[in-house]
This record gives C-alpha cells, structure tokens and sequence, in this order.
C-alpha cells in the first residue's frame, strides 16, 4: 500500500486551505545508502505531489501512520513523530492512503516549508558531489550535509492556497499519474469536486 501525506492549514478567510506540497525531481542521485552518481529516472518525475510512498517491510506492525511518518522524513528530512497522535488516516481505494495533519496556521506550516527547503538545499548540494564522485559513499554524503533527506526524490517544497491553485488542482484529473491525487482532495476538500 501506498501511503501519502497531506500537512494543511485552514486559511484566513476559512473557506480555503493552505496545502504543503512538494515538485519531484526528473532523477534521483541517493537513496536509503546507495548513491546513484548518474541519476535514475523517478516516477512523476517533474510533477507537483505529496511527499509518501510504498509501505515497507520496515513498517510491518506499525500501521499507516507509522509509514506514513518514515516516508515524510525519508523524503523530506522532517520528522513528524511527535505529531503521530494527531494524523488522520483514510484509506483511498485499495492501495492508497492518506494521512492528514491539520496544522494551528499558516505560520506553523512556513516553518515546516522552511525547514524542508533548507534540508533540500542540502540534498541539491550533495547531488552535485554524488554527479562529479566528489562523495563516493553514503556516510561521506551524511556526514557532510547532516539534514540531507535519505532519499533524493524531491526538488521543492511550496504552500498552495487551495483556491489560488484550484485549476492546477483540478488538471490532475487529466494526468494517470496524478488523478489519484485529484480524487482524494475532492473526497477531502470538496470545493474540487465536479458539479
């Protein structure tokens, strides 16, 4: 099963929401120990998602958000343990799920993004030194960019209003590898759901 996360706030007005979403990038230079130094092409390379994957065997025992938590830092460098009493999970389908977590505003989620970006910033600089073999193994590349996420899927992080980015949201619909995402905010959010 796969299992994604959704980190939201409720904006201002309270008729939209603010969404913490993430860009993937085209290849991957590291994952989980191993380094890649000539990239390996990765799904929904180049599309906006939410940070998530496939539930492991690491995970065996520990439920959804257990997973759910392990891809989130996996991905972004985040740990949101000690938020794990406070996710939502909801099953999508048959192998899908999501876990949402509702944060106070939108100051508490620009603290998050920063904090993502930041360990980004330290994953785009190590995949320069992993590309040139400037950092042949995984303990170089951890000791040198010590907030570095261990797998290398993401480019950016942003904060969506839901009703500023509805259009882009809703050309989810039209791509196979994103129409899951689509359907689970209309189930969430149903300002996106066709009339």
């Amino acid at each position: 099963m796969q299992v994604y996360v959704l980190i939201n706030a409720l904006a201002e007005d309270r008729k939209s929401i603010y969404l913490l979403v993430v860009k993937k990038r085209d290849k991957g230079y590291f994952f989980e120990g191993k380094l890649i130094p000539d990239g390996a092409k990765l799904n929904g390379a180049g599309l906006y998602a939410l940070p998530g994957g496939l539930r492991d065997a690491s995970d065996s025992g520990q439920g959804l958000v257990a997973a759910g938590i392990r891809e989130f830092r996996e991905e972004t460098g985040v740990d949101l343990e000690k938020s794990a009493d406070q996710f939502f999970a909801e099953k999508y389908g048959k192998v899908r799920a999501f876990l949402t977590l509702e944060v106070s505003d939108h100051a508490e989620l620009e603290r998050m993004r920063a904090e993502i970006a930041e360990n980004l910033g330290q994953a785009a600089s190590a995949v320069e030194k992993v590309k040139n073999r400037t950092i042949t193994s995984w303990s170089a590349l951890v000791a040198t960019y010590p907030k570095c996420p261990s797998t290398n899927e993401l480019a950016s992080v942003e904060i969506w209003n839901s009703s500023d980015q509805a259009e882009l949201i809703k050309s989810w619909k039209q791509d196979k590898q994103t129409d899951w995402f689509y359907g689970f905010f209309c189930q969430q959010y149903k300002q996106f759901a066709p009339e």
